[in-house]
């Protein structure tokens, strides 16, 4: 084999891989939020915070097959209280370990194919995930919690168990935490004059 018919060999091979890693897909990671009282968009006195974790595929295969990663917030999220948390696939694993400053680890989120599973669940968006957090304080401020340190992001191929990994692009989640219905009509105004100041 001569060294011109090698290299084209050797960047032809570089290319198909590149093509294969490329064309798998991406995984997003995203969240829904709402409170437990009238769900008007803010966590008032007396509330508490529901979050639900989404993994949304694009291009979607025969469905989500598992995804290990950790879920951490800001500091107003580490000053709150973790009521509950639940990982709806951890009929193989479990719901991951609570720490001290409210930071979730170890979360594997997992179901077997569609083969070997009556319940195999094939939506897509899917949801993974669900927190109730409540505020120490109510007070004018942003809670936030993003998802992280993925090991990986796979999807079915097929029904028996053959998957793909996927590119993952995690989205923060914020949510506003409010004492009063004064409170929100502030907000209201200063967005106002903030909209007004930058005509």
């Amino acid at each position: 084999m001569s060294r011109t018919t090698a290299r084209t060999l050797t960047a032809l091979t570089a290319l198909s891989l590149s093509t294969t890693a490329m064309a798998q897909g991406t995984m997003t990671f995203s969240w829904t939020a709402r409170d437990t009282g009238n769900n008007d968009g803010v966590v008032g006195p007396g509330e508490s915070l529901v979050v639900t974790l989404w993994a949304s595929m694009d291009p979607m295969q025969v469905g989500f097959a598992g995804s290990t990663f950790d879920i951490a917030g800001n500091d107003e999220w580490q000053n709150g209280t973790i009521e509950s948390y639940d990982n709806f696939f951890d009929a193989l694993t479990d719901d991951g370990q609570l720490q001290g400053d409210n930071s979730i680890t170890n979360i594997e989120a997992f179901q077997l194919p569609p083969f070997f599973n009556p319940d195999f669940d094939a939506n897509n968006p899917i949801p993974l995930y669900e927190i109730v957090w409540t505020p120490d304080t109510y007070r004018v401020f942003m809670v936030e919690f993003v998802t992280q340190n993925y090991q990986n992001a796979s999807v079915y191929t097929d029904d028996f168990g053959t998957s793909v990994e996927y590119d993952v692009v995690a989205h923060t989640g914020m949510y506003a935490i409010i004492p009063s219905p004064a409170a929100t009509s502030l907000l209201a105004l200063a967005g106002l004059v903030a909209t007004r100041r930058r005509r």
